[in-house]
C-alpha cells in the first residue's frame, strides 16, 4: 500500500473515531465546506449539518469494523475510497452493514472529505 492510499484510509477510519466526533475543530478540517452525505437511511447532509449533529457528541458505545478498503486516485487532487462497514448499535446484538464511498479533495495541503454515501448491504 502506497502512502497517499494509506493516509486516505486513516483519514476516513478517523471519522468513525469517537474523539475526532467530539471535536467540532477536526471535524470541521476533515470536512470539506462543499461537503454533501446521502446516507443509508436515505437523508442528505451538508457540511453544516453534520458539524450540529456531532455538537456536544457523547461516545454512545457503538462499535464500527471497517473492511475490504480501496483507494483509487481520479485527479491529482481528488480520491475515492470504498469499504464496508459493520455497525453494532449499542444495547443491540443486530448487525448493520454498509456498503461506503467517499471522495477526498485535496485543498491547499489537506485532504478533505467532500462526498460520501452509505448504503444498506444485505447478505
Amino acid at each position: 500500500m502506497n502512502h497517499l492510499n494509506a493516509l486516505i484510509i486513516d483519514l476516513e477510519k478517523a471519522l468513525l473515531d469517537d474523539e475526532v466526533r467530539a471535536s467540532q475543530e477536526r471535524l470541521n478540517t476533515l470536512i470539506h465546506d462543499d461537503f454533501l452525505e446521502y446516507s443509508q437511511s436515505g437523508g442528505s447532509y451538508g457540511k453544516q449539518a453534520i458539524l450540529d449533529a456531532f455538537k456536544g457528541y457523547m461516545p454512545d458505545g457503538s462499535t464500527y469494523k471497517t473492511k475490504n478498503f480501496n483507494v483509487r486516485l481520479l485527479s491529482h487532487d481528488l480520491a475515492q475510497v470504498t469499504y464496508e462497514t459493520i455497525s453494532i448499535p449499542k444495547n443491540d446484538t443486530i448487525e448493520r452493514k454498509a456498503l461506503r464511498s467517499s471522495l477526498w479533495k485535496k485543498e491547499e495541503r489537506e485532504w478533505q472529505m467532500i462526498f460520501h454515501q452509505g448504503t444498506i448491504k444485505n447478505d
